[in-house]
């Protein structure tokens, strides 16, 4: 005989009634706890501030300024979790759903609304698709990590299609536009250092052949470039010298 938690059960009926109703995972929700420990634990990772920035940014702040602006924008969703009683499937409602008794998507049965339920935020669906399926956060920590680095200026657009002038047919896709102290820099931005290979690097040198930017970075998530990624980057590196086009390899940590 084994012992069975409560806890196991209910486990054990969400995923029966996911599997029952085809539902995917359940997006990570966050309390005001999970936030700061998240917070806490990612803090370290980010650059150092440039002048007029808060030199130390507490959570706190972070809270009452850059998280309230993602809320209003709809990056974050603020809303409640509820255990349905009957099918023990745990569901997640937006503040604007969240008005006394709530319907189970699994089993279909009402339940009510606990008294004083603690508030949680998730990401936007759409948000999290961007982020999952198109690689947005190592775009936005290239983004990051370049801006940090400009004394005066920095201007940046997010990925655009390059397209000719009869048609407009697109030609080349560029990840990162940015204008970095009047120097134009466009970059190639991988999820994984595996993602660079010399097919990218031929369609990248094309691009700065006709675009003639200041500068190309090619970034991508991972520890170290292994020994023929180097190779044929120090190869791109001499091709673009020969345009006036300065590179630089940029190694991502999220």
């Amino acid at each position: 005989r084994t012992a069975v938690s409560l806890g196991d059960i209910h486990s054990i009926a969400e995923e029966l009634a996911r599997k029952i109703n085809r539902e995917g995972p359940r997006p990570q929700t966050f309390d005001d706890e999970g936030l700061r420990q998240r917070y806490g634990k990612n803090h370290r990772t980010f650059p150092p501030p440039t002048s007029g920035e808060l030199p130390d940014e507490k959570f706190d702040d972070f809270a009452r300024f850059a998280l309230a602006e993602l809320a209003e924008r709809g990056v974050f969703e603020q809303g409640i979790e509820v255990r349905c009683e009957s099918c023990g499937l745990l569901n997640w409602y937006s503040l604007g759903e969240a008005k006394g008794v709530v319907a189970c998507p699994g089993c279909r049965r009402n339940a009510a609304i606990p008294l004083l339920p603690a508030l949680r935020l998730r990401l936007n669906s759409l948000v999290g698709q961007a982020i999952a399926r198109d690689a947005m956060v190592p775009v936005l920590e290239t983004a990051c990590k370049l801006r940090h680095r400009a004394r005066e200026m920095s201007l940046t657009i997010p990925p655009h299609e390059l397209i000719t002038d009869r048609g407009g047919v697109a030609v080349a896709e560029i990840d990162l536009i940015m204008v970095l102290d009047g120097v134009l820099v466009i970059a190639e931005v991988k999820s994984s250092v595996s993602g660079i290979d010399e097919k990218e690097l031929k369609k990248l040198e094309d691009l700065a052949r006709a675009v003639l930017p200041g500068r190309v970075v090619v970034a991508a998530k991972g520890d170290s470039w292994g020994s023929n990624q180097a190779a044929l980057l120090e190869t791109f590196r001499a091709n673009l010298g020969l345009m006036g086009v300065s590179f630089e390899a940029l190694l991502l940590e999220w």
